[in-house]
């Protein structure tokens, strides 16, 4: 389950508690949070690449932090192309091997 805040959700929100300081604080808190897992899901999304495809993008592996670092926040609300990665046990690839 994920949790999506938008700035529609925190203005009202914000305006009840009356205090301009406050609400203030409170949306630069919100908002340093969310960049930051923004930042954390995009480099996920990076990593989860192969090489080859970072090398078409223009990237390498270790350039992937100083390259999500650099976006801005519009760039970090882009969605992930990768595929969701999923755990597989040893298991479950006999099975399949099998059949």
């Amino acid at each position: 389950m994920s949790v999506c805040i938008t700035s529609q959700m925190i203005t009202p929100a914000a305006g009840a508690l009356g205090n301009k300081r406050t609400d203030g604080l409170f949306t630069r808190l919100l908002g340093s949070v969310v960049t930051k897992w923004r930042r954390h899901r995009m480099i996920a999304a990076f990593e989860a690449m192969d090489d080859r495809l970072l090398d078409d993008i223009g990237i390498t592996r270790g350039d992937i932090r100083d390259v999500v670092n650099s976006f801005d926040t519009r760039e970090l609300q882009m969605v992930p192309v990768a595929p969701a990665t999923r755990l597989v046990s040893a298991n479950h690839m006999a099975y399949q091997a099998a059949a």
